[in-house]
């Protein structure tokens, strides 16, 4: 068939013309359409693959942020944890950009410094107060593994090799598809850490910021980045304190505390809880020797789970801050020297606000001495005791605190929970030497120079009770305080019912010239004026003369009437030295008892014993009798001393005794109960919580 085109060529005035016109219109928008639907589906391609390449490398620096939480929260090997407080920077990043190092630091200088040559700058005021050498403040990290016992010692920590291990997150790409189980033949992934900067401090935590960098490649060979992702990241990072961790016993208050624990034969009882050393460790050959330092026997029982751990963390919490004023009963000296004063003075029940939840009461200082003599403290979880102790405590020669449970029908010694009662030793201020006069002996006991200088406050618990059984029970706050376990090996002591005793104030020999609660002890001195110390490390003496190496045995006085065969001073003292025994005389002047060297208004000064404290005149009466001194054998008393609860002091200084000591979980939950989270007091665990994060910069190559 033949087609006449001419009648497609019409006027387009004939209607039939008109065809020809809408055909070339469409043929023009169908092309336009094909070429925008190509266009599209080429620039979504563009885009696809570009939104790829940004996805593969977020999802790199965000992979990242997993990777480092794991490693830092390590809870198998801790020494990552203080790598949530580091601040470091990548040698590549530029160095505006890079953290501001402002603590102290006293290793070689590296990219990544040594934690444990780190140190906090908060509280370096109150550590460093009485520093004698160059002072940074805290330790950030320890230098030595805690002693166990597993490992019966302590090793130094390898901070070379962990931060080693840690350079190459600076320094190289890690891989996540090993980590992620990614493809790498045709997708590789990658990050780098930046920067770590930390802000905060130990005790609350703070916030940990990494900059990160997520890498995309085409495989694993290819040198060209096809992506990159730089994330700023904020982690929250806290202190945890597991039970572990506790500080049941927690001993140094500043960085002069050197010799701030004697441990001896201590025995824990429980495989869980730290023993905390707050001391600075400069040198890691000191790790080997902790052992000896620390003073604890090689037979002692130490927590599996926790152990001895030296590094000085925070102070610990004050439970003395949050009592009100106004709900202290006051009390004067509390002096519990007979069986008639345990049901009276010294019964708690008789103290008053018996039905109150928590009962507070104060008093200067406390001695409980003799046989059958006792502190009776009645508590239970809706009736708590709080006794502050504003001078210095001495529990010996069968004396002791016997803590009650009101429900316990038979009132057993050691039946109220330990949480239930809390003694505070009241802070104290002071000097550098009379903060650093009492210090823990290597030989076990205390040691100081014998000097004028006051010390600080002491406790002294010589004697928990009459056996294994009868424990003494309590949470004991003395963070500028020494307690002391020690006593002097003595075959006597002076009967409790006698009317001058001898009291152990501030680690010192003191008088009391009664018994009476208003009556303050005095310090025994020497005729230079020099404090006579108590179970002296005696190789630490600066001055040897008569007066060192004294035992105090007993005091007195005598009437004009009650006149002996020699004319010898009105007040004298029964003394021990080098297993002789003397009476020496002494006046009160200044309000001191002051022993003189050289007969004195015509009486005669001392008077030699020989090795029995019992010899008599030319009349055959004894010697101590005119003065109204008593003696008793020591060697009735229960030798071991046996414990639950915690103890927080500046010096804690156990001797050769047995020191049984029960590490309980449920005082750690009844204590926090009591006080708050912040008693959870003890080694923390740095862990990364909670994370903000949001991109700083991206980059792709074609």
């Amino acid at each position: 068939m033949k087609i006449n085109f001419k009648f497609y060529l019409k006027s387009r005035n004939n209607k039939s013309g008109f065809v020809l016109t809408q055909v070339l219109i469409l043929a023009i928008g169908l092309s336009l359409t094909i070429t925008a639907l190509i266009s599209s589906a080429v620039n979504r391609l563009a885009l696809t693959k570009i939104k790829k390449l940004e996805l593969d490398a977020r999802n790199a620096s965000d992979s990242s942020i997993t990777v480092l939480k794991s490693l830092f929260n390590n809870r198998k090997n801790r020494a990552f944890n203080y790598y949530w407080l580091q601040k470091i920077c990548s040698e590549n990043l530029n160095q505006e950009y890079c953290p501001i190092e402002n603590r102290k630091y006293s290793g070689e200088d590296s990219i990544i410094k040594d934690m444990s040559s780190l140190y906090w700058n908060n509280e370096s005021t109150n550590w460093c107060i009485n520093s004698l050498e160059n002072c940074f403040g805290r330790q950030i990290a320890p230098k030595c593994t805690a002693i166990t016992n597993f490992s019966r010692g302590a090793k130094s920590i390898d901070w070379i090799t962990f931060n080693s291990y840690i350079s190459n997150f600076l320094n190289k790409e890690i891989s996540i598809s090993d980590h992620f189980g990614y493809d790498q033949k045709n997708n590789f992934q990658s990050f780098s850490l930046k920067s770590i900067d930390y802000y905060g401090d130990d005790r609350f935590g703070g916030t940990t910021s990494l900059l990160i960098e997520g890498i995309s490649r085409k495989n694993l060979n290819s040198t060209i980045k096809t992506a990159s992702n730089k994330l700023r990241v904020n982690i929250k990072v806290v202190p945890e304190i597991e039970s572990s961790g506790f500080a049941f016993l927690s001993a140094g208050e500043n960085d002069n505390d050197k010799n701030s624990i004697f441990l001896g034969n201590l025995e824990i009882i429980g495989d869980t809880g730290s023993i905390l050393w707050r001391r600075n460790i400069k040198n890691s050959f000191e790790c080997e020797k902790l052992n000896q330092i620390t003073g604890i026997s090689q037979l002692s029982s130490i927590p599996s789970n926790g152990g001895i751990w030296v590094q000085p963390i925070y102070s610990p919490p004050n439970p003395y801050i949050n009592i009100p004023r106004n709900q202290i009963v006051k009390f004067g000296n509390l002096y519990c020297l007979d069986s008639l004063s345990n049901s009276t003075t010294c019964n708690s029940n008789n103290w008053g606000k018996i039905n109150e939840l928590e009962r507070v009461f104060s008093i200067n200082n406390l001695l409980i001495r003799g046989e059958n003599s006792e502190l009776n403290i009645f508590t239970s979880n809706t009736s708590k005791v709080t006794i502050i102790i504003n001078g210095s405590v001495d529990i010996n020669f069968g004396g002791k605190i016997c803590h009650i449970d009101k429900r316990d029908f038979f009132r057993r010694c050691g039946s109220g929970k330990s949480s239930n009662l809390t003694l505070i030793l009241k802070p104290e201020e002071g000097g550098v030497k009379s903060q650093q006069k009492l210090q823990c002996s290597r030989k076990g006991g205390i040691s100081y120079v014998r000097n004028k200088i006051t010390p600080n406050n002491s406790f002294i618990l010589g004697n928990t009770g009459n056996d294994d059984s009868e424990i003494f029970t309590s949470f004991i706050y003395a963070p500028s305080s020494t307690f002391i376990t020690a006593i002097p090996n003595l075959d006597y002591y002076q009967d409790s019912s006698n009317k001058n005793q001898i009291f152990i104030y501030r680690g010192t020999y003191s008088y009391l010239e009664n018994i009476s609660n208003i009556v303050e002890p005095i310090f025994f001195k020497d005729p230079e004026g020099n404090l006579l110390n108590f179970m002296s490390n005696y190789e630490d003496i600066s001055k040897m003369d008569f007066f060192s190496n004294l035992y105090l045995v007993g005091v007195g006085q005598r009437s004009l009437e009650n006149q002996p065969t020699s004319n010898t001073m009105l007040n004298m003292a029964l003394v021990k030295k080098n297993n002789e025994y003397f009476l020496l005389g002494f006046i009160i002047e200044n309000e001191s008892a002051k022993f003189v060297k050289e007969n004195t208004n015509g009486r005669v000064w001392r008077i030699f014993l020989g090795n029995n404290p019992f010899s008599v005149d030319n009349t055959g009466k004894s010697w101590i009798s005119y003065y109204g001194i008593d003696l008793k054998r020591t060697n009735q008393f229960h030798s071991n001393i046996n414990v639950e609860g915690a103890l927080w002091a500046k010096n804690i200084c156990f001797d050769k005794k047995i020191v049984n000591w029960e590490f309980k979980k449920e005082f750690i939950n009844n204590l926090i109960n009591r006080y708050g989270q912040e008693f959870n007091y003890g080694v923390p665990y740095y862990r990364g919580t909670s994370i903000e994060v949001w991109d700083t910069m991206r980059d792709f190559s074609n």
